[in-house]
């Protein structure tokens, strides 16, 4: 097939996909659900064990300055590290030295940018990090 031949059957192609999926119907709620993907930024990929405080607060202030929280970004996560041990009643402690404000304060400043705050969890014994994992604790941590 020569190339102005094959230029044309392409584009017969393309228009007749064209027209068939502009007269397809889609099926969706309109309940405003999950309009994109769940969208944030989150600390393991680049950081890794190296997570601070301050590496979140500026994280959280780069989302909403560059625009990503515009364009619909909304989470801020640590992965992990973030936690050092268990108290007595099996709650996840966070590193004093690294979040010596604690997580409550910083989870107050990533939600006054209009953002949401997360931890990352794993299901392994310990966690990627060898660091404490959630275990069966995960409702009670969460609800702290």
């Amino acid at each position: 097939m020569d190339t102005k031949a094959w230029t044309r059957s392409l584009a017969l192609g393309i228009a007749t996909l064209g027209l068939l999926t502009s007269t397809c119907k889609v099926w969706a709620l309109d309940n405003g659900v999950a309009r994109t993907p769940p969208m944030g930024w989150n600390s393991w990929n680049k950081f890794a064990c190296n997570v601070s405080e301050d590496l979140i607060r500026q994280a959280a202030d780069a989302v909403v300055a560059s625009g990503m929280k515009d364009a619909g970004y909304q989470y801020v996560v640590i992965d992990d590290c973030w936690q050092v041990s268990r108290d007595p009643e099996g709650n996840i402690v966070p590193d004093p030295k690294r979040f010596s404000s604690g997580m409550k304060a910083l989870a107050d400043y990533v939600h006054a940018k209009g953002l949401k705050f997360g931890t990352g969890s794993s299901a392994s014994d310990p966690a990627a990090a060898g660091s404490v994992r959630p275990r069966s604790e995960q409702t009670q941590n969460r609800n702290d």
